[in-house]
């Protein structure tokens, strides 16, 4: 079966692969560059935060919304954080009539000392 590999350093470009039963010869690290370099570095996470449980509604109060993202995030089975999954903040800013508490992820409590600042 033929593969197709990546474009890796080691091919600069698309082959198909073949076994030769060769060691391959080691890459040579570049030179060393005589600027200073900077670089912005994007991590793409597939699924690694999922902004609906970060923050949330909070039910203290009676607010409806925490009732109807529950249900919406698959209820007991699904992946909606529970109460006692949530640090309450103060939600009265948003203006929601009703609901003036939300809440932020227990796993991320230094969201909320940076809320509550």
């Amino acid at each position: 079966l033929l593969q197709l590999m990546s474009a890796l350093p080691e091919f600069h470009t698309w082959n198909t692969v073949r076994k030769t039963g060769l060691a391959r010869s080691i890459t040579p690290s570049p030179p060393k560059a005589s600027n200073t370099y900077k670089a912005i570095v994007f991590i793409n996470l597939f699924g690694g935060i999922d902004s609906f449980n970060v923050l949330t509604p909070h039910s203290n109060g009676g607010c409806y919304l925490y009732d109807d993202y529950f249900e919406a995030r698959g209820g007991d089975v699904g992946v909606g954080l529970t109460l006692d999954e949530i640090l309450p903040i103060d939600g009265s800013s948003a203006g929601i009539n009703g609901c003036k508490t939300f809440g932020v992820n227990s796993l991320l409590p230094s969201l909320k000392d940076i809320y509550d600042e």
